[in-house]
């Protein structure tokens, strides 16, 4: 029987070291939790709080193999974590309320000039027109702007939109895709780095190509490690 344990012992540490700790069970009813180091003479040798114990194989009765999770620890002490809450103006009545079902999608870039994204730039476009609805700023002025970017004329802007919508199906296509939650909350650790990051509403659609299934909001965002990036957005009336 001492050999048929010992055997099996032997199996058994040809792949104990991937795991840390080790959940022993003695045939008297005592637990002992260390990390199995090797078997020699028909003894059992542990580490435990920081000593080596020698334990005869005829006094266990088990041995339970718990995996690290030490790797998974280390990889994600370099990452940092993205997390915010969307949220969507519903009506006067009952104000905000969380946007669930929202999709955030995700993407790594090296890129920080915005315009290079057909979708920064239609992005701006729309937020002149829609300074225009609240009487913000004069129809003169915003063309003046619109015209930068190729937007003043109605032409102009539908180009742009249909250009804008195909490059966020090709963003979606490759993304990280989150869906923001009953709270209206999302998060996710990301390594250290750059990124492009769209939120696409799902409680507040637009009334053109690229937001026909939802308000788009794009924004540049930096990773650091070990450190939290809040990226909150409320979408409202366009």
């Amino acid at each position: 029987m001492k050999r048929i344990i010992i055997s099996t012992l032997l199996m058994f540490l040809n792949f104990c070291f991937v795991f840390s700790q080790h959940e022993i069970k003695l045939k008297s009813g005592e637990t002992i939790n260390g990390e199995v180091k090797s078997l020699l003479n028909g003894q059992l040798i542990v580490s435990f709080k920081g000593n080596n114990l020698k334990l005869e194989v005829s006094d266990i009765e088990s041995i339970f193999f718990v995996k690290s999770t030490q790797s998974s620890k280390d990889a994600n002490s370099d990452k940092g974590e993205l997390k915010g809450v969307v949220t969507y103006f519903f009506n006067k009545n009952f104000g905000d309320r969380p946007d669930i079902g929202a999709t955030v999608l995700i993407n790594r870039t090296d890129s920080i000039n915005g315009n290079k994204s057909l979708i920064g730039v239609y992005q701006i476009a729309q937020s002149y027109k829609s300074l225009i609805t609240l009487g913000v700023i004069s129809k003169d002025k915003v063309n003046i702007e619109l015209k930068k970017l190729n937007a003043d004329t109605e032409e102009g802007f539908k180009k742009l939109d249909f250009n804008a919508w195909k490059e966020l199906l090709e963003f979606e296509a490759k993304a990280l895709k989150l869906t923001v939650d009953g709270s209206g909350s999302y998060s996710v650790k990301l390594d250290a780095g750059m990124y492009e990051v769209i939120i696409v509403s799902k409680g507040r659609r637009g009334y053109t190509t690229t937001e026909n299934l939802g308000q788009v909001y794009r924004k540049l965002i930096t990773i650091k490690s070990g450190e939290v990036c809040n990226f909150d957005k409320r979408f409202d009336i366009e």
